[in-house]
């Protein structure tokens, strides 16, 4: 910044000198004041300081974005969330929650098919299917019939995990707890079953679906 003021200063004596040089024999060249000199001399101070300023708030700005920017790289990395970890914990969520299946086969009567399915949504059960019937056709027109009464879904995944190999089944599962049953009885029965004979935390897990028969389905 003291080299360009000197600069400016330079550059207004020469200007001054030449003036002076250029100008007629019997023209008086009139020296400035020395208030005038001062004036440009503030000037060009001026002008110096306010180019200096817009540099410095360049620069300031800069390094403010920069800083950002590494300060939310930084927590972004502190805290190692990802969309992909966020989707495994929504789905570690799910398969936790607790769960009750009914398995059955699309080869019983659509009377038994019907009473199962009303009994599930009181206590909002799931009553799958492990696959086609006949073919898959057959098994789409079946299906579709009892869809007003709440639907069956077609899961086999369910019964290797489980390893229902007889229907009708119950399956009662939450973290880390698992109650299953074979036999022709009904969900209920099933419920107050484990309620007897489970463990404390089968036990309590089914009586909260046995409160479905009072509130509705879950």
């Amino acid at each position: 910044m003291l080299r360009s003021l000197r600069f400016t200063i330079f550059l207004i004596f020469l200007a001054l000198a030449f003036a002076s040089l250029c100008a007629p024999p019997e023209t008086e060249v009139k020296m400035p004041s020395q208030k005038e000199v001062e004036f440009h001399l503030e000037k060009a101070r001026q002008a110096v300081f306010e180019s200096q300023e817009k540099f410095l708030s360049t620069e300031i700005k800069t390094d403010a974005v920069k800083m950002g920017t590494i300060n939310l790289e930084s927590i972004a990395s502190e805290l190692k969330i990802t969309q992909e970890q966020l989707q495994n914990k929504k789905s570690i969520q799910r398969e936790n929650l607790p769960r009750l299946y009914v398995c059955i086969s699309l080869g019983f009567s659509d009377e038994a098919i019907k009473r199962i399915l009303n009994e599930a949504k009181i206590v909002g059960a799931s009553v799958v299917i492990r696959g086609f019937y006949k073919d898959f056709n057959s098994t789409i027109k079946r299906v579709s019939k009892f869809s007003s009464d709440g639907g069956l879904a077609i899961d086999p995944t369910i019964f290797e995990k489980y390893n229902i190999e007889t229907v009708p089944a119950f399956v009662l599962t939450s973290e880390n707890l698992t109650a299953t049953a074979h036999g022709s009885a009904s969900i209920r029965y099933f419920l107050e079953l484990v309620v007897r004979q489970g463990t404390p935390g089968e036990a309590e897990l089914a009586e909260r679906f046995l409160k479905g028969y009072q509130k509705g389905p879950l």
